[in-house]
This record gives structure tokens, C-alpha cells and sequence, in this order.
């Protein structure tokens, strides 16, 4: 099946909302080729308040063939579904054939929700859908970031345990320790891989920063760990 996540994006972010005013350690660099400038600029805006991400926009696979010192340092490229450049032998959904140059993955844009389903139909396998939040729409990836930048290495690993766990979060590659996490557990040590505090996971999980504090308490005691690193770190080795 193909696995697929979306986010309702009404409007631009409002600029007195950023995720966080603390200092935070790039560890993301990511492009997007998007030919509308409204719709550039709207996902510029949600990608790069990302907590660790920044994020350009192009207006098209011209503009991104004729600079490539702009290219240096990007490591993830989103490219529109339908766009020649995504879907033509140069780039793959995944690193490029050549092993240079960025992860490359497509995205669509769509109007009406019933669109998402007719743009994926005809998978004889049938495809999974999950909605995320806009500020958890780099989680597939957050996996594979460590010491402040994405290691290209882990990426693919990184995708395939995270939608694993959509499909089946206790399958039986989960290690004895994190079975006995909840599904809320999980949740909490994501938004800690993304670099996001007590406040901020509450506000995105819709709970109270007390009850974070309570799961935290649990996470440590079943992982065996004292700080937040070291149960991520832990989490991440199952």
C-alpha cells in the first residue's frame, strides 16, 4: 500500500505565533519548487517555523537547475507530484540514482479534500491516510537527524519505521523496553526528537503541560533513562 499524510493549511502563519523564540541548532535544510508564489510562500512559512528546519522557495525546476551554489547544503527537496523534475528519470521519490544531491520527495497541493483520494486511486494494494498536524509534518524524518544534522544514511530506515508504526506500532520488531510505552509515550518522545518543550507538545497534543511532565516521569522510568536525550536516543534504538 502507499502510505500518505496531509495537513489543512488555511492561511499564512501568523508571525506573533513563531514555535519558539529559543535558540535552536539547524539540523534540516529543505527546498520547495512551487511555481505559485502564494502557495511558495505558504509552505516556506509552515516548513521553516519548524523547530531545527529552515526552508527556500523556488518557482521552478529552471531556477533550481541554473544556481547550483544556492543548492549546496540542502538535504530535502519537495517537489510538486505532476512536476516534470519529480517525476521524470532524473529524481526519484527518495535520493537521486547519482547518490548526490538531496532527498527528493512530492507533495501535492489540493482544494477540496476529496481530491487527495482521487490523486492516489488506482494502488491495487489500497494506500493508508493519516492526517497530521502542520507542525509534525517532518516526523517521518526526525528519526534520522542526529547531532544536529540528517544523516543520510539512516533516512531510509528512518521512513520505514515510521510508517511501520502507523500500520502496526506493536509490531514485533519493537524491542521488549518500548512495548511497554503507550501510544501517548510515543507521541511525547517524537515531539522530543523535533526538539519541541513542554509547552509546545502540550499545545500540539492538546493536553495540559502538567500531564506532559507525568508521561515524561513514565518515559524515563520505563526507558531507564535521566535526561530527554538519552530516552530519545534509547526510543530510537528499538
Amino acid at each position: 500500500p502507499v502510505a500518505c499524510t496531509y495537513a489543512s493549511l488555511f492561511t499564512l502563519p501568523d508571525p506573533a505565533e513563531s514555535a519558539s523564540s529559543d535558540p535552536v541548532i539547524c539540523r534540516i535544510r529543505m527546498a520547495i519548487i512551487e511555481s505559485d508564489p502564494i502557495f511558495r510562500a505558504a509552505l516556506c512559512s509552515w516548513f521553516g517555523r519548524l523547530p531545527g528546519v529552515t526552508c527556500e522557495g523556488w518557482e521552478d525546476e529552471k531556477a533550481w537547475g541554473s544556481q547550483p551554489r544556492r543548492q549546496s547544503g540542502i538535504q530535502v527537496l519537495l517537489v510538486d507530484r505532476l512536476s516534470p523534475l519529480f517525476s521524470g528519470d532524473k529524481f526519484k521519490s527518495g535520493k537521486p540514482e547519482t547518490g548526490e544531491g538531496p532527498f527528493v520527495f512530492g507533495y501535492g497541493l489540493y482544494a477540496d479534500g476529496d481530491d487527495i483520494f482521487a490523486s492516489v486511486s488506482g494502488v491495487d494494494a489500497g494506500y493508508y491516510l493519516r492526517r497530521r498536524f502542520a507542525g509534525s509534518l517532518m516526523d517521518p524524518l526526525m528519526g534520522a537527524v542526529a547531532s544536529g544534522r540528517l544523516v543520510p544514511s539512516e533516512v531510509p530506515r528512518s521512513l520505514r519505521r515510521h510508517f511501520q508504526n502507523l500500520f502496526n506500532p506493536d509490531a514485533s520488531t519493537v524491542s521488549g523496553m518500548t512495548t511497554l510505552l503507550t501510544p501517548r509515550e510515543r507521541q511525547i518522545l517524537t515531539c522530543l526528537q523535533r526538539g519541541l518543550h513542554d509547552k509546545e507538545i502540550a499545545s500540539e497534543l492538546g493536553i495540559s503541560p502538567l500531564t506532559v511532565h507525568t508521561h515524561l516521569k513514565h518515559i524515563f522510568e520505563k526507558l531507564d533513562a535521566h535526561t530527554r536525550t538519552e530516552a530519545v536516543v534509547k526510543y530510537l534504538e528499538k
